[in-house]
């Protein structure tokens, strides 16, 4: 989720899918770990199944992405690093410029459409195999049954990549930027118009991501996230300074 690809590194683990180059920035591990340490009673097998599961939905999402450039003619690489991935493209420049707006629609939709799917696929895949699972109205797991004589930790990697799968994909449609979300409104806002669009896109970001903050404090007891969303805000915020000539680096840039 940053605006820009991060440096490389002499850590970074690179290898391709077909014809694709992925890099993953150390940072990625580091961040994963944090995140699975911090969860309910974490274990050494419970870890491995948590980055696993994390690094194969971040890259199926980005995946998606690039799946969807190549279908305009463009061709990209993507980058995991410690906040998410990218799916870069080799020609097209920051903002999207240069895509036509369907295309930028498209192109962010189908990064949370492939993690999606790779949930649907997961689970699937259980109840082919004989398992069940029990959904709440908001399509969270509340229970897992698995086929006779399977290990409990394959339950824990359904519960994750359909947890990751829904959640990550639901966060990235917020209309939030740099998010698929955020690229979405962006798009839209522009077509209606195009000197200010760019504008009112982020300051509904601003505004989301300060809903998302507050009811990450008083109601989903998830400060980490609230915290993450106040950064997001306040990079959306001095983006808007900064295109509207009053934050550093001078005059507007339409």
């Amino acid at each position: 989720m940053l605006l820009s690809e991060p440096p490389p590194t002499p850590y970074d683990l690179h290898f391709r899918i077909g014809p694709v180059p992925v890099r993953v920035h150390p940072l990625f591990w580091v961040v994963s770990l944090v995140l699975g340490i911090s969860g309910s009673n974490p274990d050494g097998w419970r870890l491995v199944i948590w980055v696993g599961t994390v690094f194969v939905s971040i890259l199926v999402h980005e995946l998606g992405h690039i799946v969807a450039m190549r279908a305009y003619g463009e061709t990209g690489h993507i980058v995991l690093h410690g906040f998410g991935g990218l799916a870069i493209s080799d020609r097209i420049t920051a903002w999207g410029r240069g895509r036509t707006p369907g295309a930028q629609i498209v192109i962010s939709l189908s990064g949370p459409i492939a993690g999606f799917l790779l949930s649907l696929a997961v689970a699937g895949v259980l109840l082919v195999g004989g398992g069940s699972l029990e959904l709440s109205a908001w399509g969270t797991i509340e229970q897992i049954v698995l086929p006779d004589g399977v290990s409990r930790y394959l339950g824990e990697a359904v519960f994750y990549f359909w947890t990751i799968g829904l959640v990550w994909g639901a966060l990235n449609l917020c209309p939030i930027y740099p998010l698929d979300g955020g690229q979405i409104a962006r798009e839209l806002f522009q077509l209606h118009d195009a000197r200010r669009g760019i504008i009112q896109s982020l300051w509904l970001s601003v505004f989301t991501c300060a809903t998302l903050a507050l009811l990450a404090w008083t109601w989903w007891n998830l400060p980490f996230f609230g915290f993450f969303c106040i950064y997001l805000g306040v990079m959306n915020y001095m983006a808007i300074q900064e295109l509207t000539g009053r934050g550093f680096g001078g005059g507007p840039r339409w």
